[in-house]
């Protein structure tokens, strides 16, 4: 038995012995086997040819230490390689320069063009120099790929676009990179936003004049001109699909980094659907938005130097460009006179309505003098009872008084009819054409009486979201300005009202009353609800501390744009008070406008520019009349439920708007900072220096060691000592390190 069992030991160390032989002397000599290729991908087998990209043969021979077989051979290589997505096969072309750092940069091409394009313009050489390995590829319906003959095959070109960017940066991991990055370019960068929305794994976007929202680019995007080419995009626009394609929809899934280069002057891809496509991307770990002096083109030193340095981790900050020409933030203070109903009736004889009329009339007077204080201008919306009574009991010199020194007259239709046997005034809704009529000719009597003013402005109270027959009452009254016509809808869209007049979409189809529609006769003014209530139309804070908040939202917004050089707009802040409330507000009214008069009425920025005026409706109307004439095609405003933000500032809008204003700080001449607290007690500072060049502050009080400084947009710009804070015309929140 022990002889036996020897033998079996004998036998068993042969076996090992000869097993170890193989591995070490015959496998480990062998090279290893092609990774597959990426799971549901397909394909990914390279072929020996290499392609004419602007390298020579010599280096795309060389093999990169990174990701190299035990042999000496290189994963990636330079050369053609047959990937396939979703089904379809599609050639892609490779770069390994000699010195490859191991990363990759995929480019895509824009609409019309094919891959050629980068290696013509430059951009492969410069990459491969700075260590990049570059792949390159046609879009469907471009170059090799055949023909896009209609812009109703754009989802077609974009899904399976996309599809293919995720194909391309699999196949680069799986063959060793350690990172791929991506530079696109106009429909490009529309393909690309989708991929990065749906997965695909890339660290690092370029997206060269970039832009979101479809529906916006069919109305004011060159597209509106073409009657064929917006037809055949309104044919899917309109359609679920837009959910699959449209980058508004997808940027939000991305997590990764990501930099917009847009032109200043693009009117393909107008600036308003890159600042779309700047806020979709809500929940990147970085991004950035750079603005360029140009049109719908985007030469590589433009961006180049950006992107490299994007590409190292060396990032520089977002540019300001050379500023430009904004014109004034209009600051409307608006006057309701409202009625009060008993049970639904208002009888004119009622000592109530006497009361009512006579504490709106009184409140009147002290605000024409609060007026002539401060320089503000009123818009005053009367109700058709007060100008009856006016009228009777011959009081018209208030009413003198609102058109003598500046300000305006308008009216304010409530759902209420006028009784003249009964004379009384009754709720009568769904009668909107009453409302409109009784009210414009009580207010029509007082101007004639006085010989003077225009009445062109209506507040008409239709139930929020039901505007279908808004339009056609105010060309049939003869209104062309719709004031606090849209009450609150924007409010519980963003948190502010709406900062810009434009012609609002009049349906009944809610999502979309904040929509523009340029076919509509009048112009739509937002403002807040009533000054110093927390209680006003449902629970409104519009205290005037909240007031300020809310007014230094716009200006960073405002000041931003000027900075960055973006087209000019007409810009509204305001805010209403109802005189039948007596004088219970006054010191809200008085703080308020105070305040904004010492620190931005009539003030300069160091370009020139006017931050704000008092105005009246009309005033802004013609404004903005103007503006729409100089502007043909572009859009004010637009706005549909679900989305993104449509300004460019949402940072600056979520620090403020979760924050208590706690008060300015005297921190030196000419500079303007304001005094935070956040819900979790948390406190901040708003700075800017209203002067040219750089100036530091001292906030040791507040903060003690480092601070961090941001801009309106959430761009981290600097880290300092509290002690000595930099400060420039640029508005930044700073906040403890």
């Amino acid at each position: 038995m022990n002889g036996f069992l020897a033998l079996i030991l004998i036998v068993i160390i042969a076996v090992a012995g000869a097993a170890a032989y193989y591995y070490f002397f015959v496998l480990k000599q062998q090279p290893k086997p092609k990774p597959s290729p990426p799971p549901n991908q397909g394909g990914g087998q390279q072929q020996n040819q290499q392609q004419q990209t602007g390298q020579t043969n010599q280096q795309g021979q060389q093999q990169s230490q990174t990701g190299q077989q035990q042999t000496g051979e290189a994963k990636l290589k330079t050369g053609k390689v047959q990937l396939t997505s979703d089904g379809k096969t599609f050639e892609a072309k490779i770069v390994v320069p000699k010195n490859w750092n191991g990363k990759c940069v995929i480019l895509v091409h824009g609409m019309g063009r094919d891959h050629t394009v980068w290696v013509t313009e430059g951009v492969v050489e410069e990459l491969s120099e700075n260590g990049y390995c570059v792949l390159l590829f046609d879009l469907p319906l471009h170059g090799s790929r055949g023909k896009l003959k209609s812009l109703k095959q754009l989802p077609q070109v974009i899904l399976q676009g996309s599809k293919d960017i995720a194909t391309a940066a699999t196949y680069l991991k799986d063959h060793d990179a350690s990172e791929v990055y991506i530079i696109s370019r106009s429909l490009g960068s529309i393909v690309t936003a989708v991929a990065l929305g749906n997965g695909a794994p890339i660290e690092k976007a370029e997206l060269l004049l970039a832009s979101a929202n479809f529906s916006y680019l069919v109305e004011y995007g060159a597209i509106a001109s073409d009657p064929q080419g917006k037809a055949d995009m309104k044919s899917w626009v309109e359609t679920d699909i837009v959910y699959q394609v449209d980058p508004l929809y997808k940027l939000p899934n991305y997590r990764g980094a990501v930099h917009f280069h847009c032109g200043k002057k693009d009117k393909l891809l107008p600036p308003q659907s890159c600042i779309y496509a700047y806020n979709a991307a809500s929940n990147a770990a970085e991004r950035k938005l750079f603005w360029h002096d140009r049109g719908h083109s985007m030469p590589k030193d433009e961006y180049i130097d950006e992107a490299l340095a994007f590409f190292s981790g060396k990032s520089v900050g977002a540019e300001h460009g050379q500023g430009s020409a904004q014109g004034p933030i209009h600051v409307l203070f608006v006057l309701h006179f409202d009625p009060w109903m008993e049970k639904g009736v208002m009888d004119m004889k009622s000592p109530k309505t006497l009361q009512v009329y006579e504490t709106s009339r009184d409140e009147l007077v002290w605000l024409l003098d609060f007026a002539k204080k401060y320089g503000v201008k009123m818009t005053a919306l009367f109700n058709g009872y007060y100008m009856q009574l006016a009228l009777r009991r011959g009081e018209l010199e208030p009413l003198g008084r609102l058109l003598d020194e500046g300000h305006e007259i308008g009216t304010h239709a409530h759902n209420i009819c006028y009784d003249k046997n009964k004379d009384r005034w009754f709720v009568c809704p769904g009668k909107p054409d009453i409302w409109f009529r009784d009210a414009k000719v009580a207010v029509d009597q007082v101007l004639k009486q006085l010989g003077k003013g225009e009445n062109r402005v209506m507040c008409a109270m239709f139930e929020r979201g039901k505007y279908g027959l808004e339009d056609e009452l105010m060309k049939k009254y003869g209104y062309d300005i719709g004031l606090g016509n849209r009450p609150e809808i924007a409010l519980g869209y963003f948190g502010h009202i709406v900062w810009n007049p434009w012609r609002a979409r009049c349906s009944d189809d809610p999502r979309r009353a904040l929509e523009e529609d340029k076919s509509v006769s009048f112009i739509s003014i937002d403002h807040r609800a009533q000054i110093g209530s927390t209680t006003s139309h449902g629970g409104v804070d519009s205290r005037s501390d909240t007031l300020k908040r809310q007014f230094l939202m716009l200006y960073v917004e405002w000041k931003t744009r000027e900075l960055k050089g973006l087209g000019d707009k007409v810009w509204t802040w305001g805010v209403v008070h109802h005189p039948n409330m007596g004088d219970r507000y006054n010191s809200h009214i008085e703080d308020f406008f105070a305040w904004l008069t010492q620190h931005f009425i009539g003030k300069k920025t160091p370009s020139g520019n006017t931050i704000a005026v008092y105005s009246t409706a009309s005033e802004v109307a013609e404004d903005f009349y103007q503006w729409e004439q100089s502007h043909p095609g572009e859009s004010s405003f637009s706005y549909v439920e679900g989305q993104p933000y449509p300004y460019l500032c949402k940072y600056s809008r979520d620090l403020l708007l979760n924050a208590t204003y706690a008060g300015e700080l005297s921190l030196g001449a000419d500079v303007e900072a304001f005094k935070f607290q956040s819900k979790n007690g948390e406190v901040f500072v708003l700075a800017w220096y209203n002067g040219k060049g750089t100036t530091t502050v001292d906030l040791s009080s507040l903060f003690s060691g480092k601070v961090k400084i941001y801009s309106g947009t959430g761009e981290l710009l600097d880290t300092a000592d509290s002690r000595s804070v930099p400060l420039t015309e640029q508005p930044v929140f700073i906040l403890k390190d």
